[in-house]
C-alpha cells in the first residue's frame, strides 16, 4: 500500500507519496510543478483546473473561482460565470485533477490551513476522499510544520527540556496571515491558539507590490500603466506569476512595458518589494506582539516557524528581529518538509503506534528525549497530563472510507479567532 501527503491552503495543494522502501516523490502537475493552483475555472461545458484554470483566470478572472478553501463547513455557495458550486465541490475537483496524476491507491495524511475549525476539517477530509484519496489521518499544517521544525536538529539553539513552551508558526495564502501557538512539552507539541489577519491576505500584498512596479513606472516615463488597458494586464499578470512562486516575491520582479512611441522597463529587488510592502509587515508586528501574553500564557518562548509561502515581503526580515529579541531560534523549513512530516506521522499510524482520524497534537519524530535532571524534573512534576497521541492497536478507533465525523478524535482545545 503506497502513502502520501497532500497539504492544502487557500492558493494551492502539494502531494507526495511513497511506498515501502522507496524515496519520497512529489506528485507534479503537466507542467511539471509541484504546487497545483486551488482554481476553478469556467470553460464553457466543462470545468477546469490546474494551468488552464491559472490561463482562463489570467485573461477572464471573472470566470475563475478560487479563495474557497474558507468555506468548507458552511451553506456558502462560490459562482463565477457559469459556474456555481460549494466549497467542498470545488476542492473535491481540484483534487480530483491531483488525483489523476498521483501513483496507485495510496492511505493519505492531510493537512489544512490553521482557519479551519473541526467542521471545516471534516469536510476536507470528506472532499478528499471523494477524490480518491484514503484520508487516515488529518490535521492543520502548522503542527506538520512545527514537526519539521523540530527535526532540524533539534531546533537549533534550544537544547532538549521538558519546560512548558509556546512556538509560533505563521502561514499565509489568499485568505489571510494566520498565526497559530502551539504549546509544547518536551517533543509534544499540541496546537492551542489560532488567529487569521483577513487584511493581510494576499490581494494585499498584490496590491502593495502592483503599485511599486506603477510607481517606477511613473517615475521613468510619467505614464501610470494602471490607466492604460494593455499595460494594466500585463503588470497584473506579472506580478501575479511573481505571486504563485513557492516564496513570493522572493526574487527580483522584472516587468517591461511597451506604448505607442514608448517604452520602459522597471525591476525592483526583494529589498525594494519590502520596502513597498513596510505598512503590511508593521501591521503583522503589532498584532503578534499584542498576542504575545496569551503565548507566554503556553510557556516560555520556544521558537517561530515560517513555511515558504510566509517568507512575503520583509516578513522574514521581522521574524528574525522579534526571534532575536526573544532569543528563540527562527525555523524555515524546506518547501515539500510538512508532507515529510505528515509521511513519517502516517507511517507511525499504519504501524500501530498512533491513532489515525484529526489531530490537534502530535509527537515531533526525531526529537531527541528530555534530560532527567533537577530542572526538568521539577518542570514534569508541574505538566499538564502527556498528549495522548499514542494508542495501542487494539484500542485504535477502525476507519473505513471517510471520515463521517471526525470531530469526536479532537485531543485539544482550539479556539479561532
Amino acid at each position: 500500500m503506497h502513502e502520501a501527503a497532500l497539504e492544502i491552503d487557500g492558493n494551492r495543494a502539494r502531494a507526495r507519496w511513497s511506498a515501502p522502501g522507496q524515496v519520497l516523490l512529489p506528485v507534479l502537475t503537466q507542467s511539471g510543478r509541484e504546487c497545483w493552483p486551488m482554481l476553478l475555472a469556467d470553460a464553457g461545458r466543462s470545468v477546469v483546473t490546474d494551468e488552464d484554470a491559472v490561463r482562463v483566470a489570467r485573461g477572464e478572472p471573472g470566470r475563475v473561482v478560487g479563495d474557497f478553501l474558507h468555506g468548507l463547513g458552511t451553506s456558502r455557495r462560490f459562482e463565477a460565470g457559469g459556474l456555481t458550486v460549494d466549497a467542498a465541490e470545488a476542492l473535491r475537483l481540484v483534487l480530483l485533477a491531483v488525483k489523476r496524476r498521483q501513483p496507485p491507491r495510496a492511505e493519505t495524511a492531510l493537512g489544512f490551513p490553521a482557519y479551519l475549525d473541526d467542521t471545516g476539517a471534516t469536510e476536507a477530509a470528506r472532499a478528499a476522499d471523494q477524490a480518491g484519496w484514503r484520508v487516515q489521518l488529518a490535521m492543520p499544517t502548522a503542527l506538520a510544520w512545527w514537526g519539521a521544525a523540530r527535526s532540524l536538529a533539534d531546533s537549533p539553539g534550544q537544547g532538549a527540556t521538558m519546560r512548558r513552551r509556546w512556538w509560533l508558526v505563521v502561514e499565509a495564502d489568499c485568505h489571510g496571515v494566520s498565526l497559530t501557538g502551539l504549546r509544547v512539552e518536551g517533543s509534544h507539541g499540541a496546537v492551542s491558539l489560532c488567529r487569521t489577519l483577513r487584511s493581510l491576505g494576499g490581494r494585499a500584498w498584490f496590491n502593495r507590490v502592483q503599485a511599486a512596479l506603477a510607481d517606477g513606472v511613473i517615475r521613468r516615463c510619467r505614464r501610470d500603466p494602471r490607466a492604460l488597458p494593455g499595460c494594466s494586464s500585463l503588470l497584473a499578470a506579472r506580478v501575479a506569476e511573481m505571486a504563485d512562486q513557492e516564496i513570493p516575491y522572493g526574487s527580483p520582479l522584472c516587468v517591461e512595458l511597451t506604448g505607442e512611441g514608448w517604452n520602459c522597463r522597471v525591476q525592483l529587488s526583494p529589498d525594494e518589494l519590502a520596502v513597498s510592502c513596510r505598512p503590511l509587515v508593521a501591521q503583522l508586528a503589532r498584532e503578534a506582539e499584542s498576542w504575545r501574553p496569551r503565548l507566554d500564557e503556553l510557556g516560555a518562548p520556544g521558537g517561530v516557524v515560517l513555511p515558504p509561502s510566509a517568507r512575503l515581503p520583509g516578513v522574514e526580515a521581522w521574524a528574525r528581529d522579534w526571534c532575536a529579541r526573544l532569543g528563540v531560534p527562527l525555523a524555515q523549513p524546506a518547501q515539500h518538509a510538512a508532507c515529510d512530516t505528515m509521511l513519517g506521522w502516517l507511517g507511525a499510524a499504519r504501524r500501530g503506534t498512533m491513532a489515525t482520524g484529526l489531530w490537534r497534537q502530535a509527537t515531533a519524530l526525531g526529537g531527541n528525549p528530555a534530560p532527567a535532571d533537577k530542572d526538568s524534573a521539577a518542570d514534569t512534576a508541574n505538566m499538564a497530563a502527556p498528549l495522548p497521541v499514542l494508542a495501542s492497536a487494539k484500542n485504535m478507533p477502525s476507519r473505513q472510507g471517510y471520515f463521517e465525523d471526525m470531530s469526536d478524535l479532537n485531543l485539544t482545545e482550539w479556539s479561532g479567532e
